[in-house]
């Protein structure tokens, strides 16, 4: 019985959530929202590993992380408008 009513809940608050979302955010805008979060996550990631490469000289670090510092700026021309101010997703 428990379990009948907590997974009612669930499902209550599910649709609750996927209500709000289409009422107030446009969707295409969330996709960009999250399209940029995985860019920015992938930077992240694309230095975690030239941080660890064995053997790496100071030269090919710079040049690395000119690559990556272009790329983020790229990245934030392009998304932080949603990620600064994510009432820009609102419908109006």
């Amino acid at each position: 019985m428990t379990v009948k009513v907590l997974s009612a809940c669930l499902g209550f608050l599910s649709g609750m959530i996927s209500l709000v979302m289409t009422s107030f955010f446009d969707e295409k805008e969330t996709n960009r929202l999250f399209e940029g979060a995985t860019r920015f996550l992938s930077l992240r990631d694309q230095v975690e590993l030239v941080r660890l490469q064995p053997n790496l000289t100071e030269k090919q670090a710079f040049e690395a992380l000119k690559k990556l510092r272009t790329d983020y700026e790229k990245y934030s021309a392009e998304y932080d408008r949603f990620i600064l101010r994510p009432s820009a997703m609102w419908r109006h």
